[in-house]
Protein backbone atom coordinates (compact mmCIF):
# COMPACT_ATOMS: atom_id res chain seq x y z
CA UNK A 1 0.00 0.00 0.00
CA UNK A 2 1.36 3.40 -0.96
CA UNK A 3 1.39 6.16 1.60
CA UNK A 4 0.67 9.71 0.53
CA UNK A 5 2.53 12.35 2.51
CA UNK A 6 0.70 15.14 0.67
CA UNK A 7 -3.01 14.47 0.36
CA UNK A 8 -4.07 18.07 -0.24
CA UNK A 9 -1.77 18.81 -3.16
CA UNK A 10 -1.39 15.51 -4.97
CA UNK A 11 -2.69 16.87 -8.29
CA UNK A 12 -0.60 20.05 -8.35
CA UNK A 13 2.79 20.32 -10.01
CA UNK A 14 6.25 21.25 -8.82
CA UNK A 15 6.98 22.85 -12.20
CA UNK A 16 10.34 23.42 -13.87
CA UNK A 17 12.78 23.05 -10.95
CA UNK A 18 16.55 23.47 -11.17
CA UNK A 19 19.16 22.50 -8.58
CA UNK A 20 22.32 24.59 -8.78
CA UNK A 21 25.35 25.51 -6.70
CA UNK A 22 28.86 26.65 -7.56
CA UNK A 23 30.05 24.57 -4.58
CA UNK A 24 30.28 20.84 -5.10
CA UNK A 25 29.29 18.23 -2.54
CA UNK A 26 26.35 20.14 -1.04
CA UNK A 27 23.73 17.51 -1.91
CA UNK A 28 22.15 18.69 -5.16
CA UNK A 29 21.82 15.21 -6.63
CA UNK A 30 20.74 13.56 -3.37
CA UNK A 31 17.98 16.11 -2.84
CA UNK A 32 16.89 16.04 -6.49
CA UNK A 33 16.64 12.26 -6.47
CA UNK A 34 14.88 12.22 -3.07
CA UNK A 35 12.19 14.58 -4.39
CA UNK A 36 11.80 12.61 -7.63
CA UNK A 37 11.45 9.31 -5.76
CA UNK A 38 8.88 10.75 -3.34
CA UNK A 39 6.73 11.95 -6.22
CA UNK A 40 7.11 8.68 -8.11
CA UNK A 41 5.91 6.83 -5.02
CA UNK A 42 2.58 8.69 -5.18
CA UNK A 43 2.33 8.15 -8.97
CA UNK A 44 3.54 11.63 -9.93
CA UNK A 45 6.82 10.77 -11.64
CA UNK A 46 9.10 13.72 -12.40
CA UNK A 47 12.10 13.18 -14.70
CA UNK A 48 15.52 14.41 -13.64
CA UNK A 49 18.04 15.69 -16.20
CA UNK A 50 21.69 16.34 -15.37
CA UNK A 51 24.76 17.55 -17.24
CA UNK A 52 27.03 15.68 -14.81
CA UNK A 53 28.46 12.80 -16.89
CA UNK A 54 29.26 10.69 -13.81
CA UNK A 55 25.92 11.19 -12.06
CA UNK A 56 24.29 8.11 -10.43
CA UNK A 57 20.80 9.27 -11.43
CA UNK A 58 20.16 6.77 -14.24
CA UNK A 59 21.07 3.88 -11.96
CA UNK A 60 19.03 5.29 -9.08
CA UNK A 61 15.90 6.44 -10.91
CA UNK A 62 15.99 4.26 -14.03
CA UNK A 63 16.50 5.45 -17.59
CA UNK A 64 12.78 6.18 -17.89
CA UNK A 65 13.06 8.87 -15.18
CA UNK A 66 16.62 10.14 -15.60
CA UNK A 67 18.69 11.55 -18.46
CA UNK A 68 22.43 12.22 -18.44
CA UNK A 69 23.52 14.91 -20.91
CA UNK A 70 27.03 14.29 -22.17
CA UNK A 71 29.63 17.04 -22.39
CA UNK A 72 29.03 19.27 -25.39
CA UNK A 73 25.40 18.19 -25.81
CA UNK A 74 22.58 20.67 -25.31
CA UNK A 75 20.37 20.43 -22.23
CA UNK A 76 16.71 20.03 -23.31
CA UNK A 77 15.01 23.34 -22.69
CA UNK A 78 11.63 23.11 -24.37
CA UNK A 79 9.86 22.75 -21.01
CA UNK A 80 7.38 25.34 -19.81
CA UNK A 81 7.51 26.71 -16.24
CA UNK A 82 4.51 24.62 -15.17
CA UNK A 83 5.90 21.34 -16.55
CA UNK A 84 7.23 18.86 -14.01
CA UNK A 85 10.94 18.39 -14.58
CA UNK A 86 14.04 18.62 -12.38
CA UNK A 87 17.36 19.80 -13.81
CA UNK A 88 20.43 18.93 -11.72
CA UNK A 89 23.08 21.34 -13.04
CA UNK A 90 26.78 20.88 -12.53
CA UNK A 91 28.59 23.50 -10.47
CA UNK A 92 29.44 25.94 -13.22
CA UNK A 93 27.69 28.43 -15.49
CA UNK A 94 28.15 27.96 -19.22
CA UNK A 95 26.19 28.54 -22.41
CA UNK A 96 24.15 25.38 -21.81
CA UNK A 97 23.13 26.23 -18.26
CA UNK A 98 22.17 29.90 -18.69
CA UNK A 99 18.89 29.18 -20.58
CA UNK A 100 17.98 26.62 -17.88
CA UNK A 101 18.55 29.13 -15.09
CA UNK A 102 16.58 31.79 -16.95
CA UNK A 103 13.58 29.59 -17.66
CA UNK A 104 13.25 27.66 -14.39
CA UNK A 105 10.18 28.24 -12.27
CA UNK A 106 12.27 27.67 -9.12
CA UNK A 107 16.00 27.34 -8.50
CA UNK A 108 17.00 25.34 -5.43
CA UNK A 109 20.40 26.20 -4.00
CA UNK A 110 21.57 23.67 -1.38
CA UNK A 111 24.30 24.46 1.11
CA UNK A 112 26.03 22.83 4.03
CA UNK A 113 26.80 24.71 7.23
CA UNK A 114 30.57 24.86 6.75
CA UNK A 115 32.41 28.10 6.05
CA UNK A 116 33.40 26.98 2.54
CA UNK A 117 29.86 25.92 1.68
CA UNK A 118 28.36 29.16 2.96
CA UNK A 119 30.94 31.14 0.99
CA UNK A 120 29.92 29.11 -2.05
CA UNK A 121 26.28 29.89 -1.29
CA UNK A 122 26.95 33.64 -1.33
CA UNK A 123 28.74 33.36 -4.67
CA UNK A 124 26.00 31.17 -6.10
CA UNK A 125 23.25 33.58 -5.11
CA UNK A 126 25.06 36.47 -6.80
CA UNK A 127 25.53 34.40 -9.97
CA UNK A 128 22.00 32.99 -10.13
CA UNK A 129 20.30 36.32 -9.46
CA UNK A 130 21.69 37.58 -12.77
CA UNK A 131 19.31 35.18 -14.52
CA UNK A 132 16.48 34.34 -12.12
CA UNK A 133 15.41 35.57 -8.68
CA UNK A 134 13.00 32.71 -7.92
CA UNK A 135 15.39 31.02 -5.51
CA UNK A 136 14.96 28.84 -2.46
CA UNK A 137 17.80 27.73 -0.18
CA UNK A 138 18.12 24.33 1.46
CA UNK A 139 20.42 23.99 4.46
CA UNK A 140 21.41 20.37 3.99
CA UNK A 141 22.70 18.04 6.71
CA UNK A 142 21.69 20.63 9.28
CA UNK A 143 23.37 20.34 12.68
CA UNK A 144 20.74 21.20 15.28
CA UNK A 145 23.28 22.84 17.57
CA UNK A 146 24.48 25.24 14.89
CA UNK A 147 21.32 25.56 12.80
CA UNK A 148 19.97 28.80 14.30
CA UNK A 149 23.21 30.69 13.73
CA UNK A 150 23.58 29.39 10.19
CA UNK A 151 19.99 30.27 9.32
CA UNK A 152 20.54 33.78 10.67
CA UNK A 153 23.60 34.15 8.43
CA UNK A 154 21.63 32.97 5.40
CA UNK A 155 18.70 35.29 6.14
CA UNK A 156 21.08 38.23 6.09
CA UNK A 157 21.91 37.46 2.44
CA UNK A 158 18.40 38.07 1.13
CA UNK A 159 14.72 37.38 1.49
CA UNK A 160 14.76 33.79 0.27
CA UNK A 161 12.57 30.90 1.44
CA UNK A 162 14.86 28.64 3.50
CA UNK A 163 14.39 24.95 4.32
CA UNK A 164 16.46 22.67 6.52
CA UNK A 165 17.10 18.97 5.94
CA UNK A 166 18.82 17.16 8.78
CA UNK A 167 21.54 14.56 8.52
CA UNK A 168 20.06 11.09 8.14
CA UNK A 169 21.07 7.59 7.15
CA UNK A 170 18.00 7.56 4.90
CA UNK A 171 19.82 9.41 2.10
CA UNK A 172 22.44 6.67 1.93
CA UNK A 173 19.69 4.07 1.94
CA UNK A 174 17.85 5.88 -0.87
CA UNK A 175 20.84 5.10 -3.07
CA UNK A 176 21.30 1.54 -1.80
CA UNK A 177 17.63 0.56 -1.98
CA UNK A 178 16.53 2.88 -4.83
CA UNK A 179 13.40 3.72 -2.87
CA UNK A 180 11.85 6.92 -1.55
CA UNK A 181 11.89 7.74 2.14
CA UNK A 182 8.12 7.20 2.22
CA UNK A 183 8.42 3.77 0.63
CA UNK A 184 11.11 2.69 3.07
CA UNK A 185 8.93 3.86 5.95
CA UNK A 186 6.01 1.76 4.67
CA UNK A 187 8.05 -1.36 3.91
CA UNK A 188 10.30 -1.12 6.98
CA UNK A 189 8.13 0.16 9.86
CA UNK A 190 11.06 0.17 12.28
CA UNK A 191 12.56 3.04 10.26
CA UNK A 192 9.42 5.14 10.49
CA UNK A 193 10.34 6.97 13.67
CA UNK A 194 13.91 7.81 12.61
CA UNK A 195 12.94 8.81 9.06
CA UNK A 196 9.76 10.74 9.86
CA UNK A 197 11.52 14.06 10.45
CA UNK A 198 13.40 13.94 7.16
CA UNK A 199 10.26 12.88 5.31
CA UNK A 200 8.44 15.96 6.60
CA UNK A 201 11.35 18.19 5.63
CA UNK A 202 11.45 16.81 2.08
CA UNK A 203 7.70 17.27 1.77
CA UNK A 204 7.94 20.85 3.03
CA UNK A 205 10.14 21.57 -0.01
CA UNK A 206 7.81 19.70 -2.37
CA UNK A 207 4.75 21.52 -1.04
CA UNK A 208 6.48 24.88 -1.47
CA UNK A 209 7.27 24.01 -5.09
CA UNK A 210 3.66 23.03 -5.68
CA UNK A 211 2.23 26.14 -4.07
CA UNK A 212 4.42 28.70 -5.81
Amino acid sequence: MKMSMNTEKEDSKIGYTTFFSLKGGVGKTSLASAISLELSFINQPVPVITNDPISPLEDLLGIENAMLIQQGKEIPNSFEKDEDVIIDLGGFVDERSIPVLEKAKTIIVPTLGSFLSLSGLVGTLKEVERFNKNIIIVLNKADKKEEDGILLFIKEKGNYPIFSVKTSKCFENIHYQKKSVAQMMVEQPLRRRSYDGVSKQIWAIINHLKEN
